[in-house]
């Protein structure tokens, strides 16, 4: 979590993609569940409208599928 907000202090993309099409909001959740990054990635301007090849569902759908509940209801 400190990492994420040092990095938005110092002006990084917060929707930058990986070499694989993800954004943090989606690395966040791939790695379990993260709810206080994924509302400091949102609250810092992250975009919910992610998916890409490998992870084509939205970020809603995963964190429900996932049983992220803290996180869907958040998104």
């Amino acid at each position: 979590l400190k990492g994420v907000l040092q990095c938005h202090r110092r002006g990084v993309d917060i929707n930058a993609r990986n070499c694989h099409g993800s954004t943090a909001v989606l690395c966040a959740m791939l790695h379990g569940n993260n709810f206080a990054i994924v509302h400091t990635l949102v609250s810092s301007g992250a975009s919910l409208l992610h998916a890409n090849d490998d992870e084509p569902m939205s970020l809603i759908a995963l964190a429900k599928e996932r049983h992220y509940e803290q996180i869907a209801e958040y998104l």
